[in-house]
């Protein structure tokens, strides 16, 4: 990973300890995020379409590992909450739209873990 490059929106301190800052590692975690991060909320938007708030909670779940590499705390406090309101079926109204907020805030982060590659 480039130190020239300043990120807004991620904060990959986390994935260089844990890849202990081996660069061909840290390129092939970036790029699994890359991909893996897009699949994930679409498979929850369509969890929300059909109202499969299990689903909607086991794909949460699995992205707090994911969002815990990329270091953007506005994510992971929002899929926090997505993931409390599906497990414990409360306030499913708002799951809706903190879903399209996560979507929407997933963006400027892709972009930035693009450019973090070597």
């Amino acid at each position: 990973m480039s130190t020239t490059i300043s990120f807004q929106h991620i904060n990959l301190e986390y994935l260089e300890t844990m890849t202990g800052g081996d660069a061909d590692m840290m390129n092939q975690m970036l790029t699994m995020l890359i991909d893996e991060i897009p699949c994930e909320i679409i498979k929850m938007q369509e969890s929300v379409t059909s109202k499969d708030w299990e689903e909607v909670f086991q794909i949460s779940h699995k992205l707090k590992t994911t969002l815990a590499f990329i270091g953007n705390a506005d994510m992971t406090s929002l899929n926090k909450t997505i993931e409390h309101c599906a497990r414990n079926r409360v306030e499913i109204k708002d799951i809706p739209p903190m879903v399209q907020q996560l979507s929407d805030l997933s963006m400027p982060v892709l972009e930035e873990l693009k450019m973090a590659k070597y």
